[in-house]
């Protein structure tokens, strides 16, 4: 009896981890060449640290971030169309740190 509550209860423990991270992430516009805003500098900071963008964290999508954009989409196996869309940030969300992440603007409960 005492292993079936075990089970259970780390059964549900997974099913809240689950939930509470898929809705920690909500999808932004997408950005593209010649934008610029606040909002895109934590995208920037999420390349950096991951060792895709190279250059000054600025809210400018120009050359830099377009080719770091590219890169990071073709190493996850992604179409390197170099736009930041709804797949490629969900990956980059994933994979930056919540320091990065909201040192730049981030929100993890947007």
């Amino acid at each position: 009896m005492k292993s079936k509550r075990t089970i259970v209860f780390l059964l549900l423990l997974f099913f809240v981890m689950s939930v509470t991270a898929v809705s920690a992430f909500t999808p932004e516009p997408t950005y593209y060449r010649g934008y610029s805003g606040e909002s895109l500098k934590k995208w920037q900071a999420g390349l950096k640290e991951n060792g895709y963008y190279h250059d000054t964290i600025d809210g400018i999508f120009g050359p830099a971030t377009e080719k770091a954009v590219k890169e990071y989409q073709k190493h996850h196996s992604l179409k390197d169309v170099g736009w930041l869309g709804p797949n490629t940030q969900r990956l980059l969300f994933s994979d930056t740190t919540w320091v990065t992440w909201i040192d730049w603007g981030g929100s993890i409960n947007p």
